[in-house]
């Protein structure tokens, strides 16, 4: 018997229950989400220290400092901040998928349908 006002929960049943609370498909998803934006971060910052490495690399050899340096550093910025927006596009176009079809991939608002919209 619970107290008045209480509601009995049920424990989770294994560790999948924990690691994924919506489902092992929906919860899945959740974690690839999470895992590509921990990536994006990662990439981001590992670019950057490439690039410029590299160009302090570039200018012991050629005596340039600290040119080769900064082209270095923007380029591996560049290169990050290219990884993190063709990641957020996918991401965006991901949601959208998600949120705007149905089982059968059909829209689920008819306003969404050109054929069946108000018009």
């Amino acid at each position: 018997m619970t107290p008045q006002g209480v509601r009995a929960t049920r424990a989770p049943r294994s560790r999948a229950d924990v690691l994924m609370p919506f489902g092992h498909k929906e919860g899945g998803k959740q974690l690839k989400v999470f895992a590509r934006l921990g990536a994006v971060g990662l990439e981001l910052g590992i670019s950057t220290v490439i690039g410029l490495v590299a160009g302090r690399w570039v200018d012991e050899e050629l005596g340039s400092e600290p040119t080769a340096a900064v082209i270095g550093l923007l380029l591996g910025v560049a290169a990050g901040f290219r990884s993190l927006f063709r990641t957020a596009r996918n991401a965006m176009k991901e949601l959208a998928q998600h949120d705007g079809a149905g089982d059968n991939g059909a829209p689920t608002d008819p306003e969404d349908n050109p054929k069946h919209g108000h018009g």
